[in-house]
């Protein structure tokens, strides 16, 4: 038999089920679409084509083929402790010569697929730190009393 705690707990996250998974949702929605943003500045190419500038050490990486700004998404889960927003960005292995974790390298700097040493092109932590400046405002307009 249940305890009346668990009945209760199971009571209150059914009740503020809606509430919070539409609050994750909004924060989330803001935070991708700031990476987004910050992964739509292309690449600068001459008449030929040719690439002439990428990104620079801590800036975002930029647009050259458009696969990591296509896989970015997000994912909302519950489970008995509580309410979690995932937001990934990862790039599929396309072929052999792909590197499946382009995007972790990009933001964190490390060793791409052709052995070259990579600096840190953050894309992500910049966005993910400006969530708290407006997430307590977003819970807060979830969570209000009606």
């Amino acid at each position: 038999m249940a305890s009346k705690a668990e009945i209760f707990d199971g009571a209150l996250m059914a009740a503020i089920e809606p509430k919070a998974t539409a609050a994750l949702r909004e924060i989330a929605e803001r935070a991708v679409g700031e990476i987004f943003a910050a992964l739509s500045v292309p690449v600068e190419r001459d008449f030929a084509g040719n690439v002439t500038q990428r990104s620079m050490p801590g800036q975002p990486p930029r647009m050259e083929e458009d696969i990591l700004r296509q896989n970015g998404d997000f994912t909302i889960h519950q489970d008995a402790e509580g309410f979690y927003c995932r937001i990934s960005f990862n790039r599929p292995k396309e072929s052999p010569d792909d590197q499946v974790n382009a995007a972790q390298v990009l933001e964190f700097g490390g060793v791409n697929q052709s052995g070259k040493l990579v600096e840190p092109r953050p894309f992500m932590a910049p966005a993910l730190r400006r969530i708290s400046d407006y997430a307590d405002e977003i819970a807060k307009r979830h969570f209000a009393s009606d």
